[in-house]
């Protein structure tokens, strides 16, 4: 009789595994197949912020049918180096910066509220209207590197693995890039295509289900949110509870925010 029902247990929960899979690819496709401006937002988690953390990477990609056409991926005060008006911050930031940024952006809990200002803060300081924003925190590349196994970028003298990855990376984009061309993030603009070929691979990586599995374990623990600017795919987004928003609810509520402010973690 427990066999029976240890059995039965385990196929309700793949049928709705499976079912879900089956949801999670059908939305991967809405948001990649056709040509996609996308932005990623690398937000640091051990420097929090109201969204997941201090967004000091940002990536622009172009995808064509899920193929990635260009990649750039830069510091977001190169970004912020651009911004030519100036934009009253919210008052609790008064105490490091009276201007608003694009690396500040993130300010609110709700995330499409935050995603709007990433939005129009990243179109100011000369970048093209996104079209879907991904943020991701350091875990989602863990789980990625713990399936691929070590990473080699032979340009930088690197291997990366889950173990190294976050130490490997602060040393290459602080301390050891090259100071005449000044592209700090250029280590990681190098490693991600790499990341996301071996991943995508089916001896290495495991093929595009396990990529799905890892995305959709880190949707689930809010490591990823997602926003569209198509409002039919943000209602999907919303409806999987994937897009970081505060639900509105008839009742009160606690809600405490910590927010990182200068650099203090």
């Amino acid at each position: 009789h427990q066999s029976f029902m240890t059995a039965r247990d385990a196929a309700t929960l793949f049928q709705q595994n499976a079912s879900t899979l089956k949801e999670v690819s059908s939305l991967v496709f809405d948001l990649l197949l056709g040509s996609k401006n996308i932005l990623l937002v690398f937000q640091n988690n051990n420097e929090l912020r109201a969204s997941g953390g201090f967004m000091g990477t940002i990536g622009n990609a172009k995808l064509t049918d899920g193929g990635i056409a260009s990649l750039e991926i830069k510091s977001v005060y190169d970004w912020d180096g651009q911004l030519k008006e100036k934009i009253l911050p919210p008052q609790p930031m008064y105490s490091v910066n009276n201007q608003w940024f694009l690396r500040d952006s993130n300010w609110f809990a709700s995330f499409p509220q935050s995603a709007s200002r990433i939005s129009a803060l990243y179109e100011k300081e000369g970048g093209e209207t996104p079209d879907l924003i991904i943020t991701m925190t350091p875990d989602v590349i863990l789980d990625m590197l713990e399936r691929t196994g070590p990473v080699n970028l032979p340009q930088h003298g690197v291997t990366l693995t889950k173990e190294n990855f976050i130490e490997k990376t602060q040393e290459e984009t602080s301390i050891n890039y090259d100071k005449v061309i000044n592209q700090p993030k250029q280590f990681l603009a190098d490693f991600f295509p790499l990341l996301m070929e071996k991943l995508g691979d089916k001896e290495s990586g495991g093929g595009v289900m396990p990529f799905l599995e890892i995305f959709q374990q880190n949707l689930y623990k809010k490591q990823i949110l997602l926003y569209s600017r198509d409002s039919d795919i943000q209602k999907k987004i919303s409806a999987f509870n994937w897009g970081g928003e505060l639900r509105s609810t008839e009742r009160d509520y606690l809600s405490i925010v910590n927010s990182n402010l200068g650099g203090t973690k």
